[in-house]
């Protein structure tokens, strides 16, 4: 390590903020790895005492870049890469609205601890790409079906999936929310507020969606409500706003007209709205819509915003990404399953 001469001043502040640059720019560099050398050692090479050496590793300790361990000494904290991968047919995820605040969240965590994140789909794993995969990353957080990890061939990495249905016969760690409790917590919001007759509006095919739709339908019925549900048919499958149109022309042509409506996703709530203004209906006053997904594209297109469910993107990148770090460290731990609370977001009661 070469010697730096620190400006002449008595002040403590003015002299370790430098010392922690020059420390922070050798770890980044990868011109300091391992064990930083002791206190009296850099004490001299900084020309400065060891109080001024001790509150600036400190501040590197802070900032996730070292790490102590007592009567050992200080270490540079390894530089771990980690891969986000997600299937094929899931390609746009990426850039999806819906995920993109998931992925962020991630990649931020990891960049505090200093460790890159790159997204990955599976289009581009093959075997010559997927043997420098293996070669160049520490571990995998994975977005898809549990089947294509062994298709892929890494499921001896350390490796968190997110998202999805917990499957415990897979041997990793799952972060994922309560999709049971989206259901319910729109039927509950809008029994609170008095609605009796309520409809159900929007896709019901996918396991995930025909679950919103399963709960929500038994928790109105408990409570002693109305659910209104039109499935799609057929022969209408394709376009969506074909569905949509039918579906609300049916749940509408009840005698008891629904006053508030659950669409299970984002995607669909614009043309919900859209349709509510062809019925001369407002949404949200004459109509109170219950929405999810949080796809703040889809959302600004709404005005007033509905009341979401909130399934807590961020919160799951964030914790996938913890997660993965502890397995890293400590792969003898315990298997965790993670099931995250979804939340009521009502933006007029917030405002």
């Amino acid at each position: 390590m070469v010697s730096v001469k620190m400006p002449k001043s008595g002040k403590l502040e003015k002299k370790y903020p430098q010392v922690v640059k020059h420390l922070r720019q050798q770890i980044n560099n990868g011109t300091l790895d391992g064990a930083l050398p002791g206190v009296k050692q850099l004490a001299l090479e900084y020309d400065v005492n060891f109080m001024t050496v001790n509150k600036a590793v400190k501040m590197l300790e802070d900032e996730g870049l070292v790490y102590r361990i007592p009567r050992k000494g200080t270490y540079v904290k390894r530089m771990k890469n980690i891969a986000f991968c997600y299937e094929e047919n899931t390609v746009n995820n990426g850039i999806h609205s819906v995920f993109a605040p998931m992925y962020v969240a991630a990649q931020r965590y990891l960049s505090e601890n200093n460790c890159p994140m790159f997204l990955e789909s599976r289009m581009s794993i093959r075997s010559q790409s997927l043997a420098m995969m293996k070669n160049r990353i520490d571990g995998l957080i994975y977005h898809g079906k549990p089947d294509i990890l062994e298709a892929i061939g890494l499921t001896t990495i350390p490796m968190v999936r997110i998202l999805g249905f917990p499957d415990e016969e897979v041997s990793c760690d799952y972060v994922t929310y309560d999709n049971r409790a989206v259901g319910r917590l729109a039927a509950e919001y809008m029994w609170a507020r008095g609605h009796r007759t309520v409809a159900y509006v929007g896709d019901q095919l996918p396991p995930l969606f025909a679950q919103r739709l399963e709960v929500f339908t038994e928790t109105v019925v408990k409570n002693g409500g109305n659910a209104l549900f039109e499935p799609y048919e057929a022969s209408t499958w394709e376009p969506r706003n074909l569905n949509i149109r039918m579906q609300m022309r049916k749940v509408f042509s009840h005698k008891e007209k629904p006053t508030a409506i659950f669409c299970p996703s984002d995607n669909e709530i614009g043309l919900i709205y859209d349709n509510l203004y062809k019925m001369n209906l407002r949404p949200m006053e004459d109509v109170l819509i219950v929405s999810c997904n949080n796809d703040a594209v889809m959302l600004n297109y709404c005005d007033p915003a509905p009341v979401r469910v909130d399934i807590r993107m961020e919160d799951l990148g964030a914790l996938a990404a913890q997660r993965l770090l502890e397995r890293i460290d400590n792969p003898e731990l315990d298997y965790h399953r993670d099931v995250l609370q979804p939340e009521i977001m009502d933006q007029a009661s917030q405002s």
